[in-house]
């Protein structure tokens, strides 16, 4: 009989709403373990819910990972705790649910795991599931980013760098964005450059900035490989060089940024840094044309009229910005 009383509570509990359940946990927890005996093992159910999640060992079921992850979750178990905050956000496994993700985040965040603090000072700073609260952001990002989790690093570096919720303090972003940047954070890696380019909150020092920019670079859009590009052919807070410039945009018209394509475009027009081909340069101008970038065109009609043009093409390269 007692087998059945304890079987049919848990089947209760299970079908409570998440809130009711950590009420019930947290006002009844000794009463239940005497009454009913030991509750299952957390780890075990957690790695049942990772089983089902993954089916690695069982079929997969997004729908059974939540029963073992809340099981697990109810009794204190941090990672259970953290997943099943993923789950609701993601309306994985149930419906998408943004304020019970935040109540299993906050558990977690609470009990020290920091991609839990890292995602909840996300869902502060945007108001998801929560009213927007950049002072609680902060916080949290922080308590995380001493944990050493990049992303909360690079968040909270941001914060100091534009002083949102703290005073502004570019030494602070330098530092938060180091450290991230050293995780291979690539966005980090980019402002820590951008920071030592320009001198703000760390010693000013082109030869590292140019090794931080080079170092992001891979992974970063278009856009951002353009800019990389054009700060290396100006040697603008890099050592000026025209052949780094050019790998960097000639990758970055590869991915189809216009802006890159007409530069790029430039530098085959001067051969600086490039081998000089005005055909390859018209061609790249007419891509960039046909991307709706209409500064190609003053150039194409140029180049058709006044050859002779050609070579001062280079005073035409773009700024970064």
């Amino acid at each position: 009989m007692r087998h059945t009383n304890k079987n049919l509570i848990r089947a209760i509990i299970d079908n409570l709403p998440d809130d009711e359940k950590v009420k019930y946990e947290n006002h009844f927890p000794k009463s239940l373990s005497e009454k009913f005996g030991k509750l299952e093992d957390p780890d075990k159910q957690f790695e049942r819910a990772i089983a089902y999640v993954t089916g690695h060992g069982r079929v997969q079921s997004d729908k059974r990972a939540i029963v073992w992850f809340r099981r697990a979750a109810l009794q204190g178990h941090v990672k259970a705790q953290f997943n099943l905050a993923l789950m609701y956000w993601h309306g994985r496994g149930v419906e998408l649910n943004t304020e019970k993700a935040v109540m299993w985040f906050s558990r977690a965040a609470q009990a020290g795991n920091a991609a839990a603090q890292s995602n909840l000072g996300y869902m502060y700073s945007t108001g998801t599931g929560v009213k927007e609260n950049e002072r609680e952001a902060v916080t949290w990002y922080l308590k995380a980013a001493r944990q050493g989790h990049a992303v909360a690093q690079y968040n909270v570096a941001l914060m100091f760098l534009h002083g949102d919720a703290v005073p502004q303090d570019p030494p602070a972003a330098a530092k938060w964005f180091a450290s991230a940047a050293e995780q291979g954070h690539t966005l980090a890696q980019f402002q820590y450059a951008t920071l030592l380019a320009e001198g703000l909150g760390v010693t000013q020092n082109n030869r590292d900035a140019g090794v931080w920019f080079c170092r992001a670079g891979a992974n970063l859009s278009p856009v951002l490989q353009m800019k990389i590009g054009l700060r290396f052919y100006h040697g603008n807070g890099v050592d000026r060089n025209p052949h780094v410039a050019a790998l960097w945009l000639c990758r970055a018209a590869n991915a189809g940024c216009a802006r890159a394509m007409f530069n790029l475009a430039m530098m085959k027009l001067a051969g600086d840094g490039v081998e000089r081909s005005p055909d390859r340069a018209k061609q790249l101008l007419r891509d960039a044309l046909a991307m709706g970038y209409s500064k190609a065109a003053k150039f194409l009609d140029w180049l058709d009229e006044n050859p002779e043009w050609e070579k001062k093409f280079c005073a035409e390269m773009e700024e970064g910005d």
